[in-house]
């Protein structure tokens, strides 16, 4: 039986580890489907490998004052618009780091996350949201084609 692998205390779905150790674990050079699915140009974006995961997580336990900034939230109660960072995992970026993140949202379903990304909408004059890309992490890996 694989290991299982922690970041911030959350178990990482096993088919990110699968997809790593058989190193596809990585956006597709033709990233025309995340483009489709974001919504924006994503030829800078990557997913982190589980040890990056780590690192960047441990950032991602924010200070208070720059919730807002994110639309981060310590409440657990499940609201799409916020993010609870105590309850989710930044799996990725849109090539900006954590200006747009990819991320896990473990609050419904702790065996099965989200995967969401944050709409960066304060240049827009308008509050930043998190936005659902996908149901599951299965379901992020078939819409963009790993």
């Amino acid at each position: 039986m694989k290991q299982r692998k922690f970041v911030n205390g959350l178990v990482l779905p096993n088919l990110i580890i699968n997809l790593e150790e058989e190193k596809k674990w990585k956006l597709p050079s033709d990233r025309s489907r995340l483009t489709e699915l974001i919504g924006i140009n994503a030829n800078s974006a990557c997913l982190y490998s589980t040890e990056y995961m780590k690192f960047e997580n441990k950032s991602w336990l924010i200070e208070e004052d720059e919730l807002n900034e994110y639309s981060i939230t310590n409440d657990i109660a499940y609201n799409s618009l916020y993010l609870n960072v105590k309850k989710s995992v930044l799996i990725g970026d849109l090539g900006i780091g954590w200006e747009q993140p990819i991320a896990l949202d473990y609050r419904l379903n702790v065996e099965n996350p989200i995967v969401t990304i944050l709409d960066w909408n304060m240049s827009k004059g308008k509050v930043n949201t998190w936005r659902v890309i996908a149901e599951n992490i299965y379901e992020f890996a078939v819409k963009i084609g790993i």
